[in-house]
Formats: structure tokens, sequence, C-alpha cells
């Protein structure tokens, strides 16, 4: 948990800043989130209430990148921005500029003895984790999303971007939004409400403790109306392809 809080302060230290405005810009009263100008991946709304949403996202092609897991979270932050926007920007095989997407996705593995493995409300609300497997760090693993005139046709990445295009299957997950900067706090506080509403939920969901994503739609400049989603895969479509590509 200790390396999730040090990545969490790292996002909340590229998209804050220092400045006086923009800790004004995140104590600010309601937020009134407008959905963005920049194209999403599209979805099925399955749910929408009780603490969370369930979505359907549809197959496609993501442009992802993977930074070593022996970076520190700052500089793991900064590399996988910078090789996304250089591959967006004109650094593939046709020197094509991509238009920019949202939303900016990272995936975080939790350790075993906090996530508890599968959850399935039936079997308790923790199950009973196996004390004898350790956790182990990964990769950081960072992704945005191919606009939808080139998904299938998106020109392959230069060498030494260490960026790859990877196509998903339909999978489903569980989210839920929250306004202000993602700091390391609001982030887990987010997510572990999400995990309460699943497993207070009158359906029986059953998901995936072990990974969950970080969605950021805002850039770091926005200081108003942010957006940010945390997501867990849930066991309605085929999330387990989800974890092949992380």
């Amino acid at each position: 948990m200790c390396r999730v809080l040090l990545v969490l302060s790292a996002i909340a230290l590229q998209a804050c800043g220092s400045s006086d405005a923009a800790r004004q810009g995140d104590s600010s009263g309601p937020i009134e989130w407008k959905p963005p100008e920049k194209e999403c991946p599209r979805y099925k709304e399955l749910h929408d209430g009780d603490g969370f949403e369930l979505r359907t996202y549809e197959a496609a092609e993501w442009a992802m990148t993977t930074v070593g897991k022996e970076h520190e979270p700052i500089a793991a932050l900064f590399a996988g921005i910078g090789n996304l926007v250089s591959y967006f920007a004109g650094a593939n095989e046709a020197n094509q500029t991509i238009e920019g997407t949202v939303p900016f996705v990272q995936a975080f593995h939790l350790p075993f003895h906090e996530h508890g493995g599968h959850h399935h409300r039936k079997h308790g609300r923790d199950g009973d984790p196996p004390h004898h497997r350790r956790h182990r760090q990964h990769d950081y693993v960072f992704a945005l999303y191919i606009p939808r005139d080139l998904q299938g046709k998106a020109p392959k990445p230069s060498n030494g971007t260490n960026v790859r295009l990877v196509k998903t299957s339909e999978y489903s997950v569980a989210v839920r939004s929250f306004s202000g900067f993602p700091k390391p706090w609001k982030v887990l506080r987010e997510l572990r409400s999400l995990w309460r509403a699943l497993e207070d939920s009158e359906s029986d969901i059953r998901f995936h403790r072990e990974v969950f994503f970080l969605a950021s739609y805002s850039p770091p400049q926005q200081l108003r109306h942010r957006h940010t989603e945390v997501v867990v895969p849930v066991d309605l479509q085929r999330t387990e392809d989800v974890f092949s590509y992380i």
C-alpha cells in the first residue's frame, strides 16, 4: 500500500502543482462537471445509483506504455505521460499527429493482504486471503484511448517510444466519480467507498480487489470542475481479459 500511496502522491503533485490557485481550485464549492470535449471510449451504462455506476465498455484499441518498477513514482508518471504524448504528437511510423483523448488511465495493483482477493457477497465481506502469498511489485502501466476514426488502423509507434497498441475485448467495470484533485487520501477513500457500495448492493456483484484504475479526465492546468474516476473490474463480461494487458 505504501507504493500505491507514493504513486498517488506523484499524480496529485503533477496535477496540483504548488500554487495557491491550485489549492483554491481544489477547495471550491459544488462541482458541476461537464462532459469532456475530447473523445472518450464508448460504453453502455447498466446502472447509476447507490454510490456507483456499472458500465460495459466496447472492444477498443488503446495506446499503452509501461515504465519499470525500479523508477520512483513521480519519475514513472512523467515518463508515462511523456511516452504517450510523444506518440500522439507524431512519434509514429506515419509521423501523424493524433487528436488527444480522455481519460488518462493508470493501473494500480494492491497488496494481497489489502484487497483480500476476489469478492463475492455470499462469501463474506473480505474473504480469507492466503497468508503464504506475497505481494510483488508491478511495473507502472498508463494508457490513452485511440480515437474512433483510427480504431484498428492507428499508426504503429516509432521505435524507442516504449508505446504499444493493445486491443481490449468488451469488459465491464464499476465506477465511482469524484471532483477536485486526485490526492492519495481522496483516491483511497473513494475506492473503499466503491467497494462498500458494491458489497451492500442488492445485486450480487462479483468484483476484483487486486487491481483498480484511476481515470483522469481533467488536464493539470484545470483548477475547477475537475473529474476523476476510480474503476474496478467486475465479472459481468470478460473482465479477465483486462488483466492480461497490465
